[in-house]
This record gives structure tokens, C-alpha cells and sequence, in this order.
């Protein structure tokens, strides 16, 4: 398993920054030892009472065929006097069990979404969660996948809530990580503007392929008065909601392409009135696995007022070309 190791400044524990540690046990869950540091503290992340560093977060293992060990993460955005619209999607490797990591490589730039949360999420800021799988059977044996969101745009934090865009991505990777493919889009049609897709997971079946599940958030008007204040969420305020949805989309190529979405979910949920004092009120609360043919989601839900848990599975008789 992988943490995030955050810095104690100025006596507070927890700050921020942060770097990437691999856990290993070797006795089914009983003792657990720190076995590697798998990205170091950002040369820019000093011991300073200045909110000043680049935040490490959102920390992912995945072991692939032959043993060799996979941790994604974000690194950034970069906090200065005003923090930085940019963060990137990183990999880092090891190939002795996890003892030791290499230097990580960057899989994709993105534009944060930490002052792009859906409108409806009770925080004000969104981390850009990331997901790793590894091919372990199929033609496509070894292959590492990983799935990722990134605003359309730049977006700063704001107090209003923004209805800019957001996509999500898989890139892949045939050299054990070394480099990326350029990331395909999930879904091809993505407008500018109230449309966010976000918190991706993605699996594998037996054969090869590829199911995504994600989530996706339409920042419009629901209610018959058109300026009126629908929103008032994580200290934002909007005249717009947020109506989700959880969305399934398989590729049968080994990722260059992906079929239409399929909406798992079957009813929407208006984030800005499900009721909950949980910070976050939805988190990100998803997940997934393939098998048989199927896929097997996790995620949620709202649509009884208040958070719940809803599973579903998306199934298919298709296998890998």
C-alpha cells in the first residue's frame, strides 16, 4: 500500500507537501514494514511557516506480471502567493519487489481541478485522483494503464464555483513505465463549459479489456427560477447544480479507443440538496473491478437525500480483438 507522508510545519501535524511511501507486509496483513520512499519531498517543499511547496497526494501501487511494483500519484498543483492551475499525473517504478523506486516519470500534464470542484461537492477544492492496472493476461500482457481527469481550461479557486469543463483519460505504457502513450479521451464529446467528468477507475478483465468508470457532474440550472441561488456548498455559491451520474466505457483495443458511456447509475442526484454534515459529502467514494465479462461499481449516491452506497454492474459478452 502507498501513503502520503505529510511534513509537521510551524507544529502543525499534517500541512501539507508530502512525499510518496510504499508500505509492504509479508504475513498476510499481520505486521506491516516501510519499505521505500517512492517520491521524495519537492525540492521546492521547505520546513516554512509560508504556505509555499508542491502538494503530493493521491497515491495509487499496482503490481504488475513479473513482480515489478507501480505507484501513480499527482504532483502539484505548486502553492506560492497564489496557487498554481497546473499539476501533472506521475508514475514511479520499482523493479525489486519494492525495495527500491526509480526516479518517477510524468505521464500527462493537467490542468488541476482543485478550484474546479463540482459546484455541489462541500469543499471548496478537489484533489486530482488518479488510478493505476496492469494488464496481467492477453496480448496485451505487462501493459500498465492508468486513468485521469484534467480540466478543458485553467481554473483558479473561486468563490462562485466554476462550469468549466473537465475529461477524463487513459494513457498506457509497453516499456514497465518508462514512457506513455498520449492520453485518449474516454469520451469523445466534451463541451467547454457544464459538463465535469471526473474521479475515473480503471480495470482490466482476464482477456485484455479495459473498463472505466467515472463520474460526471452537469453544472446547469435545475430549478424553474433562472438566476436564483441553487447552490450553496463548501463555501461556494452558485446558481447552478450539480446533477450526477456514474457512467461505465470499455475499450476492446488495448486502449487506443473507447465505446460510448453506459450510465450505471439510474437515477440522477443533485449534490447541492442531498443532505450530509460529512466533509466531503460524497469524497471519492468509487470504485471498481472487472471480471467474467463484467463490471462491478461501487459509488456514491444521494438520489434518498443522503449519501449512500449503490453498486451496479455493467455486463458484456464481447471479448478482446
Amino acid at each position: 500500500m502507498t501513503v502520503t507522508n505529510f511534513q509537521e510545519i510551524c507544529g502543525i501535524p499534517q500541512w501539507d507537501w508530502g512525499q510518496i511511501e510504499l508500505w509492504r507486509t509479508h504475513d498476510g496483513g499481520d505486521t506491516w514494514q516501510r519499505s521505500a520512499i517512492v517520491g521524495p519531498e519537492a525540492p521546492d517543499s521547505v520546513v516554512s511557516c509560508a504556505d509555499e511547496g508542491t502538494l503530493q497526494l493521491s497515491s495509487v501501487p499496482a503490481v504488475g506480471p513479473k513482480g515489478e511494483n507501480y505507484v501513480v500519484w499527482q504532483y502539484g498543483p505548486t502553492f506560492t502567493a497564489s496557487t498554481s492551475t497546473d499539476a501533472d499525473i506521475v508514475v514511479a517504478r520499482s523493479l525489486d519487489g519494492g525495495v527500491t523506486f526509480q526516479s518517477f516519470v510524468k505521464v500527462a500534464d493537467i490542468n488541476s481541478m482543485r478550484g474546479n470542484s463540482p459546484v455541489g461537492y462541500n469543499r471548496s477544492r478537489l484533489s486530482d485522483h488518479p488510478r493505476i492496472a496492469v494488464a496481467q493476461t492477453g496480448k496485451n500482457k505487462g501493459r500498465v494503464y492508468v486513468a485521469f481527469y484534467s480540466a478543458v481550461a485553467p481554473v483558479a479557486l473561486s468563490p462562485s464555483g466554476s462550469q468549466v469543463s473537465s475529461q477524463v483519460y487513459v494513457s498506457y505504457s509497453d516499456d514497465r513505465g518508462l514512457t506513455w502513450s498520449t492520453p485518449v479521451p474516454v469520451t469523445p464529446d466534451m463541451p467547454a463549459t457544464t459538463v465535469k467528468r471526473f474521479w475515473p477507475v480503471v480495470t482490466l478483465q482476464p482477456g485484455g479489456n479495459i473498463d472505466v468508470v467515472y463520474q460526471e457532474s452537469r453544472e446547469v440550472e435545475a430549478t424553474p427560477e433562472v438566476g436564483d441561488t441553487e447552490c450553496t456548498q463548501g463555501g461556494k455559491t452558485a446558481t447552478f447544480s450539480s446533477l450526477v451520474d456514474t457512467y461505465w466505457s470499455r475499450s476492446l483495443d488495448g486502449g487506443k479507443s473507447f465505446e460510448s458511456p453506459i450510465k450505471l447509475s439510474t437515477a440522477t442526484t443533485n449534490w447541492c440538496t442531498t443532505a450530509s454534515n460529512i466533509i466531503p459529502n460524497f469524497g471519492d467514494y468509487i470504485g471498481a473491478t472487472s471480471g467474467g465479462n463484467r463490471v462491478l461499481a461501487v459509488w456514491a449516491d444521494g438520489r434518498n437525500g443522503v449519501p449512500d452506497t449503490f453498486y451496479a454492474q455493467g455486463q458484456s459478452a464481447v471479448k478482446a480483438r
